[in-house]
């Protein structure tokens, strides 16, 4: 069988790994796991990876970052006074997964910082200058679909949205930080 870049897969066997194929080179199929682990395999040891699993296992880093996300932010609130699960964390649960689902692959070549991966030795460090930029430029796409939705509902803007705005960055650049630190990570690393 012939796969492709961007190809769904899975292991043969008892207990199947799913992966999306990054690379292939005669024989030879390299695909990222869902946890950001990079493989390779023949293509005889490979199948196409179809329904609920292998679509979970391309969407499981984006359900992850939606996850990092959006607990950081509620803890965030919560540490502030408010309620564990408020409106503005389920509204900043639902424009995050807009992000991450819809429009990532969209604007990720317009954002205003550039975000180099990092390598070597910065991969390890508690903390980069990587994280909180990626976080300023998703906390900026976050504030665009915020403004439009207030705009939408016919809310006013004020100091409210852009302290949303600081809240969203922070959150996300923690996040980032933590997921960082977990993940497993190959010769170089960049945010999800």
């Amino acid at each position: 069988m012939t796969f492709k870049i961007g190809d769904l897969v899975k292991t043969k066997g008892d207990s199947p790994e799913y992966g999306t194929v990054t690379q292939v080179d005669d024989q030879n199929i390299t695909y990222r796991t869902a946890w950001r682990q990079t493989k390779t395999a023949t293509a005889d040891q490979l199948e196409v990876g179809t329904g609920v699993s292998a679509y979970l296992a391309q969407e499981a880093p984006d359900l992850i970052e939606l996850l990092a996300n959006s607990v950081t932010f509620a803890v965030g609130n919560r540490v502030m006074g408010k309620q564990f699960m408020n409106k503005e964390n389920v509204k900043f649960l639902v424009q995050n997964a807009l992000y991450e689902f819809l429009l990532k692959g969209w604007v990720k070549d317009w954002m205003i910082i550039p975000v180099d991966p990092l390598r070597g030795d910065a991969m390890n460090a508690l903390v980069s200058q990587q994280d909180f930029m990626d976080g300023l430029n998703k906390a900026v796409a976050i504030e665009v679909i915020d403004v439009i939705y207030r705009l939408l509902m016919k809310q006013k803007l004020g100091a409210d949205s852009l302290w949303y705005f600081l809240k969203s960055a922070t959150a996300i650049s923690v996040a980032n930080v933590g997921q960082r630190y977990f993940e497993t990570k190959g010769s170089s690393y960049m945010p999800q």
